[in-house]
């Protein structure tokens, strides 16, 4: 699994962020005490943690559910011993009296800590353990797909034969295989994203990633009509052209993004949070960087921009 750095800042300031929310209430309680050894509260946590992992991540393992159990407690703690450092500057506390209040005394900033956690951290422990999802979700039914025409007359589509490997990729060069495939790649490095790919002006696949099986042809072509349809929308109505298009479709969601006078099609799992856009959106700048580099006389006229889109 690829790891940014702006995926670790993105983790630090909201560890941050929510470790500093006690800091506006303290010393005052609220009222909020529980009389609970640390070890039984533990426990209680990692129940708690289980609990919530088997709805968030239900189409993952039993074994991987308990081990986000644990690293989301080992993220709690962390928030407690960031709150302990806050404590000993801006409170000047000793030590011992800053770990008390941190861990065990100071009840609103644990049980804040405790109740967010999950939903805090779900996305990033994804992340650092990838596991299997279910091959039920990911599993094609065998039916050929419908295509209807303009009169409405349905069309039936061979179904394509299985690939022999996830992860397929198609170039019209060379020369950009690294870059093109790259940046696709790096979209589908999210846990939570199952097919990537890029789609040029005529709405064939350029380069594309799957975990799974997914017809690549029928999503590039169906992505292409959808994208035209949107930009006659456009002209029509005398609106800026579109650069994003979301929507979702039973357990799955689709975003379209534009890169470089092409587009990058990404399907996700519905409960994917906003770290599938800003893969998205690193993967559009990697594309357009690489199209200026090799078409930098093209690229100073629209013309030559859509050109260069179309002989990729």
């Amino acid at each position: 699994m690829e790891w940014s750095i702006r995926d670790t800042r993105h983790v630090v300031l909201i560890a941050l962020i929510v470790a500093t929310l006690p800091m506006l209430i303290y010393p005052s309680d609220f009222g909020v005490t529980f009389q609970m050894s640390m070890f039984w509260y533990a426990l209680l946590e990692l129940t708690y943690y289980f609990s919530v992992g088997l709805i968030l991540n239900r189409r993952r393992s039993v074994a991987y559910t308990a081990v986000a159990a644990v690293l989301t407690f080992a993220s709690r703690l962390v928030l407690s011993a960031s709150f302990l450092l806050l404590l000993m500057v801006l409170e000047q506390m000793p030590a011992s009296g800053a770990f008390s209040n941190a861990f065990n005394t100071f009840k609103p900033a644990i049980l804040l800590f405790s109740v967010t956690a999950p939903f805090l951290f779900n996305s990033t422990i994804q992340m650092m353990l990838p596991g299997r999802v279910s091959r039920r979700h990911l599993h094609k039914s065998g039916t050929a797909p419908i295509i209807y025409t303009s009169t409405s007359t349905p069309v039936m589509r061979p179904s394509p034969p299985i690939p022999t490997a996830s992860i397929t990729e198609r170039t019209g060069s060379e020369l950009f295989d690294h870059s093109f495939t790259g940046a696709v790649q790096h979209v589908g490095g999210y846990s939570g994203v199952l097919c990537a790919m890029l789609i040029d002006d005529d709405g064939l696949p350029v380069a594309t990633w799957s975990r799974g099986e997914w017809d690549q042809d029928l999503w590039s072509a169906l992505s292409k009509k959808i994208i035209n349809d949107l930009l006659e929308t456009n002209i029509r109505t005398g609106t800026t052209p579109l650069n994003t298009i979301e929507y979702t479709s039973g357990a799955h969601r689709f975003c379209l993004y534009r890169a470089a006078d092409m587009w990058l099609l990404s399907i996700a799992d519905v409960e994917s949070d906003e770290l599938e856009k800003i893969r998205l959106h690193q993967a559009a700048e990697m594309i357009e960087r690489h199209c200026q580099e090799k078409f930098s006389n093209l690229y100073s006229s629209e013309a030559g921009r859509q050109y260069a889109g179309s002989t990729v």
